[in-house]
């Protein structure tokens, strides 16, 4: 059986960054070396695997083993795909070993998660698990979710989720959802020496920015999840105008809002219209929305996070946590499985400019992946 610090180095070594919904052509981009990885290595490991399309050049791929009984099955699941390398301060696809952590783009997220579930599928390839086991290894997540979206659309299910994400080791019960708009102000231009001639777009989308501070300041002052805290909105992006001598006629902006567990998220989703509306500034701003997101929640004594907290102290590890950032998790549990979230890594290491996970961890993972293949029960599977 391979090492599995080798086959995130080998990982980390293929890049795989998310063009974030631009048609970027460049080697650096799209998930198709890494997908290729996937599937040699399953062969190699005699473990059935085939591709499945979701953007052009850019497939999931799921791998399957069958188990000793058809009661139940798992999906373990993480993604492929990075966010971009600009501004690292290491070489970004040049995995380095140094004081027991590997340095490189996606170490943390999600490649340790992705390197522990092959190994612990290869594993359970040779011992025949009790339950069916399903791994996908999935596009698109930084983006959209687009990979897991595409799977659930599928019709496909499980008895129950696991997803890796740099959790610490963590089984990670609960996080937020979200939804994002890009807002745009139509102007008109003119010179700038005569501005009465236009109608200035930035101006109109500070009025609009001003109005979603006041929102979010109402939002933080709602009452909170007593796990996650309060609801947030910010603006991310702004742009326009072209020159300083001329008066815009276009402003745009993106914004965030993340979603408690309880929230309605249509209601969430449509509320971007009815605030400017209500605040009357609808006229001449666009609305487009971009993302829904939902949030995800299960009981901490349920039996599926009961089972993986158990696979879990294997390794010394009993924690439960809720996470603010989203999770493939949550499209999974909105479909009927129930999901939880586990993987090596810190969060705060992901997307940063030295990103690292520690080698230990990414074995303990393993470790943790393999117990829980060998040991879950039927019953466990059973909500």
């Amino acid at each position: 059986m391979p090492d599995v610090i080798d086959v995130l180095a080998d990982l980390v070594a293929l890049p795989s960054v998310n063009p974030m919904g631009s048609a970027r052509e460049e080697p650096e981009f799209g998930e198709a070396r890494v997908a290729d990885y996937v599937i040699e290595f399953m062969a190699r490991h005699g473990v059935r695997a085939e591709r499945r399309p979701v953007l052009p050049g850019r497939d999931n791929i799921l791998a399957h083993v069958p188990g000793r009984s058809s009661e139940g099955s798992i999906l373990l699941e993480t993604h492929m795909d990075t966010v971009r390398v600009d501004h690292m301060r290491i070489a970004p696809f040049e995995p380095v070993q140094r004081e027991g952590r590997l340095f490189g783009r996606g170490a943390c997220d999600a490649k340790a998660s992705l390197a522990a579930m092959m190994v612990a599928l290869a594993e359970a390839e040779r011992a025949r698990p009790p339950v069916d086991v399903w791994l996908c290894a999935a596009v698109d997540e930084e983006y959209t979710f687009g990979g897991a979206a595409h799977l659930v659309r599928s019709g496909f299910r499980a008895s129950c989720a696991l997803v890796g994400e740099p959790t610490g080791l963590r089984v990670v019960t609960a996080h937020k959802g979200a939804a994002r708009w890009r807002l745009v102000a139509q102007g008109r231009s003119a010179h700038a020496a005569t501005p009465w001639e236009g109608d200035n777009a930035i101006y109109r989308m500070a009025k609009v920015v001003s109005a979603l501070e006041r929102h979010a300041e109402a939002l933080g002052a709602a009452p909170p999840h007593p796990r996650l805290g309060p609801r947030t909105l910010s603006v991310g992006t702004i742009e326009g105008g072209q020159t300083v001598n001329t008066v815009p006629d276009r402003c745009t902006i993106t914004v965030d809002r993340r979603v408690l567990p309880g929230e309605k998220l249509p209601v969430v989703a449509s509320s971007m219209a009815r605030l400017l509306s209500e605040e009357g500034l609808g006229e001449g701003i666009e609305v487009n929305e971009i993302l829904r997101d939902p949030p995800m929640e299960i009981a901490d004594d349920a039996p599926w996070p009961r089972a993986v907290l158990a696979a879990a102290r294997s390794v010394g590890t009993s924690e439960t946590a809720a996470v603010h950032y989203g999770t493939d998790a949550s499209k999974f549990a909105e479909a009927g499985m129930p999901s939880v979230v586990l993987g090596p890594g810190n969060i705060a290491q992901a997307h940063t400019a030295e990103e690292w996970v520690e080698v230990e961890e990414v074995r303990a993972a393993t470790a943790i992946y393999g117990r829980l293949l060998q040991d879950v029960a039927a019953a466990d599977l059973r909500q």
